[in-house]
């Protein structure tokens, strides 16, 4: 096993506290509308910090023909925030994947690693006497197996968001998400929203997650959620074997979360579910040379999260 995902999980914790100070200060000057929005979706935002691992049962090929075998660790951590004026905020931040694939068939063995490694660059805009909050990001990357690293391996995505808040209780969000993966171009408008039906449940569509959420309480918050999941690299297999890997697959899961060291803003997520569908492909060229259907299985993940908020 490689040292990687100990070295990020390890990465992060050391940066837990500085990143606090950060997340507080943007909440303290935030425009009421906004700042209902962004208490309101704690239980359904992606953290701006975590380190995480997830575990995935064998999956059977559904021809009976094979097996299948990963899991993921992932590492997102921000280092730098500067105010910009006029409402104006940038940061900064490193956002890695190591995924670990085993294939095993009659006709095709493949054992090794998928990297993705992103670096953010966010920008954030609000005006106090507004009801509407600005995001955009753009994150330039690779999706490497780190053997031999080209300019195939380039990967990029970005995305620009507008969110309105509609009192403290419900907030409509749009968007444009494009992505570019080794050789995959992916553009699609987007439309999210939050809702709160009562004060310790919540709603939301923030794409591509759907999520059920309900805190009783400051130390506790519990979701049941679906979304996709996607991982791939260009890999250094020979001039006759496959140059991209993919894993990917949806998910449907339950979490529980529970705050630590008295911070609002940092917590331990627990959560398990049951993959809806999933995938593995090897291609050569652009032509597909395995791929197959897996199997339904469990999987299981444990987190450490710096909430956005």
């Amino acid at each position: 096993m490689r040292p990687y995902p100990l070295i990020a999980l390890l990465a992060l914790g050391l940066a837990l506290p500085a990143t606090a100070q950060i997340v507080q200060k943007v909440a303290s000057d935030t425009a009421p509308a906004v700042a209902n929005y962004l208490e309101n979706v704690r239980g359904a935002v992606p953290p701006i910090g975590n380190a995480g691992y997830e575990w995935h049962d064998t999956h059977d090929f559904e021809n009976g023909e094979g097996t299948a075998d990963f899991w993921v660790a992932e590492l997102r951590m921000p280092y730098f925030y500067k105010e910009l004026g006029n409402g104006g905020r940038l940061a900064l931040s490193v956002d890695y994947s190591y995924t670990n694939l085993e294939v095993a068939s009659s006709e095709f063995s493949w054992d090794g690693q998928l990297h993705g490694l992103y670096l953010p660059i966010s920008y954030t805009h609000r005006d106090p006497a507004s009801q509407w909050f600005w995001l955009a990001q753009v994150a330039p990357g690779l999706r490497t197996d780190f053997e031999s690293i080209s300019s195939d391996d380039f990967a990029f995505r970005a995305f620009v968001t507008a969110i309105r808040g509609y009192g403290k209780n419900f907030t409509l969000g749009y968007g444009v998400f494009l992505s570019y993966d080794v050789d995959e171009l992916f553009v699609v408008p987007g439309i999210g929203f939050t809702w709160k039906p009562a004060e310790d449940w919540l709603v939301a569509l923030i794409p591509p997650q759907l999520t059920l959420s309900y805190e009783p309480s400051d130390d506790w918050a519990f979701s049941l959620y679906a979304r996709p999941r996607s991982f791939l690299a260009d890999i250094d297999e020979g001039p006759a074997g496959p140059d991209i890997a993919e894993v990917k697959y949806g998910k449907l899961a339950f979490s529980a979360k529970h705050r630590l060291l008295d911070s609002p803003h940092v917590w331990l997520n627990l959560s398990v579910g049951y993959t809806l569908y999933s995938e593995v492909e090897f291609q050569r060229g652009g032509q597909s040379l395995v791929e197959g259907d897996l199997d339904q299985g469990f999987f299981a993940g444990a987190s450490i999260e710096l909430l956005g908020w």
